[in-house]
């Protein structure tokens, strides 16, 4: 079973809830209308530092018309789902792009029902790299490294369950670094009841991220979307070529995954990228 946070994606599909909460396509490509908001998470903190929107020069996306993008400013802003309930296996994945975060800063945080985290992501500038800590009854913490950072888009795979081993999966385009801790962590007291989003704890005061569709589950493991999917069918080919054209050129976002090459724009690169995927040769 899925926790709803799926249709919280930023795609735009008949599931959309999060960034993009309606959306008008007009004949035309100089009419095309999106409204991206925060709205439908349970909770959103540090609001003046949270940007919904449509890629331009103050946002990017992954996928679909709309991003969220944090203005590191030195404090807490993020977005918050209160729908975890008593969870004992949390599998989640999102995409994040960094710009200019000169300091560490976290992520993410699963929190248990007392506010303790239990998982927390962060950024650790002096690597850099992206490492994952996950803690247990008594107050100990297991972290665990997903390796360097490279500009672009990445994404951050994280499985956890109260028995068993989690694992952290970092990726760039066909590039992934998988760790998973050795010894299995006890954690049978321990239970995800809340999820945040954004630049928590300490917060540097320059720099932004950018993040795109979140996907968490109880059951099963968010799959990384097809790179250069551009039309969202589900596919890597020749069709989704128009629909990067149409972006770059028109400003008309495509439903899928347009920035082929996670490079954070979408461009004549990207058409590039789409025809190696769909020869095999990336």
């Amino acid at each position: 079973m899925k926790f709803n946070f799926k249709i919280m994606t930023l795609r735009a599909s008949t599931v959309l809830w999060l960034f993009t909460l309606g959306m008008t396509w007009p004949l035309g490509h100089a009419f095309a209308q999106t409204l991206c908001t925060t709205s439908n998470w349970s909770s959103v903190v540090g609001e003046a530092n949270l940007g919904a929107g449509e890629a331009s020069s103050t946002n990017r996306k992954y996928s679909g018309p709309c991003g969220l993008r944090v203005t590191l400013n030195g404090s807490e802003s993020y977005v918050q789902d209160d729908n975890p309930l008593n969870e004992t296996t949390f599998n989640t994945r999102f995409y994040f792009y960094m710009s200019d975060v000169v300091e560490d800063v976290v992520m993410f945080q699963a929190e248990d029902g007392n506010g303790a985290p239990v998982i927390q992501a962060y950024y650790d500038a002096s690597v850099p790299g992206i490492f994952v800590d996950f803690s247990v009854p008594g107050g100990a913490t297991e972290t665990v490294p997903a390796s360097g950072l490279d500009t672009g888009w990445h994404s951050l795979e994280i499985q956890w369950a109260t028995t068993g081993n989690p694992s952290v999966k970092l990726q760039q385009g066909s590039t992934a670094t998988s760790q998973t801790w050795s010894n299995p962590l006890d954690m049978s007291a321990v239970t995800i009841e809340v999820a945040k989003l954004g630049a928590l704890g300490v917060v540097p005061t320059a720099g932004s991220i950018d993040f795109d569709d979140y996907d968490s589950r109880r059951e099963g493991v968010p799959e990384r979307l097809p790179r250069g999917d551009a039309n969202n069918d589900g596919l890597t080919n020749g069709d989704d070529q128009a629909d990067v054209v149409n972006e770059f050129l028109f400003a008309d976002s495509a439903a899928g995954t347009s920035d082929c090459n996670e490079d954070g724009v979408v461009n004549g690169e990207d058409l590039s990228c789409i025809v190696n995927i769909f020869l095999g040769l990336e």
